[in-house]
């Protein structure tokens, strides 16, 4: 069974199992224990006059978060790959997907993506650049992808000074800088919600606009997805959802 690494003779992360045996479901801990641990473990620092063992959870929670949007989208990306070595070939991947983990089909187009960038740049990076550019979070690492795919792939220098970058807001200013698009509007705003409805959105006030159908079953139509996704980068408009998925 493999876990997260430990800090040898503190006691102050979270085991969190990746893969047990093939006829087992992988234990991941249940919030109220997460929780309960974390009031054991900052008692403990306390007790024991061991500040350092607080910090290292805090760094151990940090941690699972920068690992998991890098490393869900190269499983899906691998999945997909090998989606008919597994058997699966009569099964349509995206619902497969949306079923099992819940998340839409244009976000998981979204993590492939990510680590489908990952394969066009991966030529311009050194080893540490690489793991600062998979250490971003992934909402920045699929807005540099979403980028590339729109504007082709960054130069070198770029990457770099994208891996460097502090935080989400940092990244998206720097992605509009070098495709001179400019800040963004800060005048009307115009939203999708995750059932098609389309919102306009100034000063407080909201009017709907109407509709775009993006049920599953109709973004199986490769045309239409196309549409919609021309429809909503060249309008501008902001999936309600994204910062969420």
């Amino acid at each position: 069974m493999t876990t997260m690494p430990k800090t040898s003779g503190m006691k102050s992360s979270i085991a969190l199992p990746l893969s047990t045996g093939l006829d087992q479901p992988t234990p991941i801990p249940s919030l109220p224990m997460v929780l309960d641990q974390v009031d054991r473990i900052i008692t403990q620092a306390i007790t024991e006059s061991k500040p350092e063992m607080a910090f290292q959870l805090a760094s151990s929670f940090a941690q699972m978060n920068q690992v998991s949007g890098i490393g869900l989208a190269k499983t899906l990306w691998t999945l997909r790959q090998k989606w008919k070595e597994l058997g699966q070939d009569r099964h349509d991947f995206e619902s497969e997907m949306f079923m099992r983990l819940g998340k839409a089909p244009d976000t998981v187009r979204r993590y492939i993506l990510v680590w489908e960038m990952f394969s066009w740049v991966d030529s311009l990076l050194d080893q540490d650049t690489r793991e600062r550019l998979q250490s971003q979070p992934i909402a920045a690492l699929i807005a540099m992808a979403q980028t590339m795919k729109e504007h082709g792939i960054l130069t070198k220098e770029a990457v770099c000074e994208l891996s460097k970058a502090p935080d989400e807001a940092t990244v998206r200013k720097m992605l509009r800088e070098y495709t001179g698009r400019g800040a963004p509007s800060t005048g009307v705003q115009l939203v999708i919600q995750s059932d098609g409805t389309l919102d306009a959105w100034e000063g407080g006030e909201v009017s709907h606009l109407g509709f775009l159908r993006i049920s599953e079953e109709d973004m199986k139509d490769p045309l239409r997805s196309r549409a919609i996704s021309r429809i909503l980068r060249s309008a501008g408009i902001r999936e309600s959802w994204s910062k969420d998925e």
